[in-house]
């Protein structure tokens, strides 16, 4: 794990520099208020909020090793269903490439990552008039996943996202996980937003210095560090 966190940091700082390198950071130097389109724009795309993600798509299991697992038939459900193996951005927004070496997996669609209760966020949110999921009641950290491909879904955002709940997890090094408290599952007209809900009685400070979120949502697995000490905002951490 600690290999993995170190190496996931490397690459985190390399592309963090490169894009803040560019121009200066709107959430560091100007007031909310002067805020452009633009810059709500970019916090949206890529802050430390807030990130673009590489998906793998993970193969699906043969009959045989679906029943040497004590399971029949194939797994459905959201990550599941409505998935095309076959290159069809049109229908899934799902782009495969390359199969990896192991045959484990390819490389899946994009994914949007967003701390939606982090003030910058909801601000440039309402600037270029976002709908984020909706944020329930109660003392929460929300970081949503924008962008896993599915359509049709129907039920309640919690029964969607109960089996997402323990293949998620915020980790530190030398602390123990923090595991979501409640998925919700949104249908958008194309995809789905999932929302992860995390207790902030499990308290996150400057001195955890990074948090990998790891998820497996279906057959889609994503890992993204997060550079807690750049997360602060008016001089607060804000997630």
């Amino acid at each position: 794990m600690r290999m993995k966190l170190a190496a996931a940091v490397l690459v985190t700082a390399i592309f963090a520099f490169c894009a803040e390198s560019d121009a200066p950071a709107p959430w560091k130097d100007k007031p909310v208020a002067a805020w452009t389109a633009q810059d709500a724009t970019r916090l949206l795309t890529n802050s430390p909020w807030c990130r673009k993600v590489p998906t793998t798509l993970l193969r699906l299991q043969s009959e045989d090793e679906r029943r040497a697992g004590g399971n029949m038939g194939r797994p459905h459900g959201v990550g599941y269903d409505h998935i095309d193996d076959s290159p069809d951005p049109g229908a899934t927004q799902l782009f495969l490439k390359s199969r990896s070496k192991d045959g484990l997996g390819a490389l899946g669609t994009v994914v949007q990552l967003r701390w939606e209760t982090a003030l910058p966020v909801q601000a440039a949110e309402m600037k270029v008039s976002v709908t984020e999921p909706p944020t329930p009641d109660g003392d929460f950290f929300v970081l949503a996943v924008y962008g896993i491909p599915g359509r049709y879904f129907n039920g309640e955002p919690a029964t969607l996202g109960e089996p997402l709940k323990a293949l998620a997890a915020l980790k530190r090094e030398g602390k123990k996980d923090i595991r979501p408290i409640r998925v919700e599952v949104f249908q958008r007209e194309q995809d789905l937003v999932i929302a992860y809900l995390f207790a902030r009685s499990e308290e996150i400070t400057k001195n955890d210095k990074y948090l990998q979120f790891e998820a497996q949502i279906g057959r889609f697995f994503l890992q993204e560090v997060f550079d807690v000490t750049e997360m602060h905002f008016q001089g607060k951490l804000e997630m």
